[in-house]
């Protein structure tokens, strides 16, 4: 869900883990922490990383940051907390000059994950102890397989732990790395099936005949609450085309409203593929996502209203997301 516009917001809110109380780390030791995770004790970094802080929102959203550059132009962003190392982005000669809707290789996508999965082991501590498995693997920004490893707790939630990576088919290189952490969530039994959830976007949206959607997805947050996700289309009572991004809570049936993050522009509507870190701004950060504000005045229940994209709408084709931190569940 990053993929392209998402990443507007997923970056800028991204949360590595919940605040502690200690004090943050130096910046040389965000320095050594860098160098640890590249396993390259002479890496130099332009300029002194100065502290970002993100304190809006309960305890557990509260963030502190570093953001480092390497001298060879890569990019870093450092836990002020755990000293961990959240986003990795990689300078790569070898992109595509255009996105390309087919990857070239010469790696293919197995190689590609093989790749994803190797370099995510050796960098998300207790990987397979946690028991991270890949949840979504997808073609993005028209240069790069993105792989996203993710968690499952009880009744199949998917918690907010886990990582992205994303691999350049054509020479093998990793081109990002995302990770969140939250420690051990245990996730509370949702009180609303995935057809309910449905069936109550669908009222409070008025769709009538829904026409495409994607399979709902039971999501945790940190807290332990869960949240049902999806994207669905279709008409309403007169015919018009309504969609929607919906995420609805699964305790108490209750839905979100927040801005969306893109409007209309010159009367059209942007699209973006939504991926990354457990798909939905949404499967991050905070996990607990709000749904994006209908365009078209809907003050009930929230959605995104689109039309219908030039493909059949499927997967996470739908309008670009903006993941907000909730002050209150």
């Amino acid at each position: 869900m990053k993929r392209v516009l998402l990443s507007l917001c997923l970056f800028g809110l991204f949360r590595g883990g919940p605040a502690a109380a200690q004090q943050p780390i130096s910046p040389e030791q965000a320095k050594a922490a860098v160098r640890a995770f590249e396993e390259d004790p002479n890496l130099q970094f332009k300029g002194e990383p100065a502290l970002g802080q993100d304190t809006e929102g309960p305890a557990w959203t509260h963030l502190s940051w570093y953001d480092l550059e390497s001298t060879r132009g890569d990019s870093y962003r450092v836990d002020a907390h755990t000293g961990e190392v959240v986003i990795a982005d990689y300078k790569n000669e070898n992109l595509p000059q255009e996105p390309l809707d087919d990857p070239p290789g010469p790696r293919s996508k197995e190689d590609c994950l093989q790749i994803a999965q190797t370099f995510a082991r050796a960098k998300y501590r207790d990987f397979d102890t946690m028991g991270l498995t890949l949840i979504e693997s997808e073609w993005v920004n028209g240069q790069a397989w993105m792989f996203d490893f993710g968690q499952k707790g009880a009744y199949g939630a998917l918690t907010p732990n886990g990582c992205e990576v994303e691999v350049n088919p054509v020479d093998g290189k990793i081109l990002a790395y995302r990770a969140m952490r939250f420690g051990a969530v245990t996730p509370r039994p949702p009180q609303l099936t995935a057809a309910q959830a449905i069936e109550k976007a669908k009222q409070a949206g008025g769709i009538v005949n829904v026409t495409w959607k994607n399979e709902p997805s039971l999501r945790a947050d940190p807290t332990g609450g869960v949240w049902w996700t999806f994207a669905f289309g279709g008409t309403d009572a007169n015919g018009e085309y309504r969609g929607y991004a919906v995420t609805l809570n699964a305790e108490t049936a209750q839905m979100r409203r927040s801005q969306s993050l893109l409007l209309a522009e010159g009367g059209k509507h942007l699209y973006s593929q939504v991926g990354g870190i457990h798909d939905d701004a949404e499967r991050l950060a905070t996990a607990a996502m709000d749904v994006v504000h209908s365009t078209s005045g809907w003050t009930g229940s929230c959605g995104a209203l689109v039309e219908p994209p030039p493909t059949t709408p499927v997967g996470s084709q739908i309008v670009g997301e903006c993941l907000r931190t909730l002050g209150s569940l």
